[in-house]
């Protein structure tokens, strides 16, 4: 354990939420069941012993995601691709407002439905959640359901992490440029946590279509036979300006900003 690590994100956590000790004690694996968290003025309904409280942590509290110049404001739409039980979705959604537009995809079928109580008990009108996966193409494919949600999978491995203990089944998949194509507007920012799916999206995407997102904020996965440098050649190949960071960030225009 990396005590000064720890002390951090307890005290962010102190710093974050109203009622800190659930989370803290689930960080500290001292959380027997599951339960409700509050943080920044999102509840959610959370599984102990599962990393649930990271995911909170990197969402909601370090807000991940919108660092290295991603930004939102009111009115935007956000794409996540990856929503999990929804930390940056609800963040996300309070960014943008009700002018907004939030379209979340979480190929999960349970996941999915903590997906949509989260929103429901947040009260985010601004959401929309679809329960399939985003590939490069549209159809069905296996998925991996993982006992921690933040490792389910369309791969057979991620980040040197085999599929043990998972759980194989059918999932609906949607092409990457059959969904941009239903949005009206320009896409303010395309989140991305699919562990490992973001090869195919990225290979798939249409050069025209990818004109009218503005950035990109994506955690990049080890999977077998590619190599993560090559997201960032896809990117700069659709026209992007990428910053090589954690998490890789892309922009639309030549100096690295949106």
């Amino acid at each position: 354990m990396d005590v000064k690590a720890k002390v951090v994100q307890v005290t962010s956590i102190y710093r974050a939420s109203s009622d800190p000790i659930p989370l803290v004690l689930d960080l500290l694996r001292l959380k027997r069941n599951n339960y409700v968290a509050e943080c920044k003025g999102f509840k959610f309904e959370l599984k102990a012993k599962c990393g649930e409280w990271y995911t909170i942590f990197e969402n909601l509290i370090q807000e991940d995601y919108l660092k290295h110049g991603v930004s939102l404001s009111k009115g935007d739409i956000v794409l996540d691709i990856g929503a999990n039980f929804g930390a940056f979705t609800a963040l996300a959604s309070a960014k943008v407002g009700q002018t907004g537009k939030v379209i979340a995809f979480e190929p999960d079928p349970l996941i999915h439905q903590r997906l949509n109580q989260n929103i429901n008990f947040n009260g985010l009108g601004n959401v929309i959640t679809f329960n399939e996966a985003v590939s490069g193409k549209d159809g069905e494919m296996s998925f991996f359901v993982h006992p921690k949600s933040a490792f389910s999978t369309l791969m057979d491995s991620v980040d040197q992490r085999g599929n043990s203990g998972a759980t194989q089944i059918k999932v609906k998949s949607r092409s990457i440029n059959s969904i941009i194509s239903n949005i009206d507007g320009e896409i303010s920012l395309l989140k991305i946590d699919c562990e490992g799916s973001e090869y195919s999206i990225l290979e798939s995407l249409d050069k025209d279509l990818s004109s009218r997102i503005k950035q990109i904020s994506m955690e990049v996965h080890k999977v077998p036979n590619r190599k993560e440098e090559e997201i960032s050649a896809m990117l700069r190949k659709l026209g992007f300006t990428v910053n090589d960071s954690f998490p890789l960030t892309a922009f639309r225009g030549e100096d690295g900003r949106a």
